[in-house]
């Protein structure tokens, strides 16, 4: 009977260690998904502020050129 017992102990043992496992390799998993969400939203934050910076440059050289070119006819 004692054997039974011993079998059963390192059953339980065996499961609840695999229960381990499985739990931390699943918070790595968390863990490396919530920081490839990070790098993902600063990625896109990136870009759009590029976006705008290079909108912003543009409108400004339009403008720029706009200004010149009223000042030239005020001028004449």
């Amino acid at each position: 009977m004692g054997r039974m017992k011993d079998k059963f102990i390192e059953e339980q043992e065996r499961i609840a260690l695999d229960s381990l496992y499985d739990a931390k390799h699943y918070e790595l998993q968390d863990e490396q998904y919530e920081e490839e969400l990070k790098l993902r939203s600063l990625a896109e934050k990136e870009l759009v502020s590029d976006e705008e910076n290079e909108f912003i440059t543009q409108y400004s050289q339009q403008n720029k050129s706009q200004t010149i070119k009223n000042k030239k006819k005020c001028v004449e």
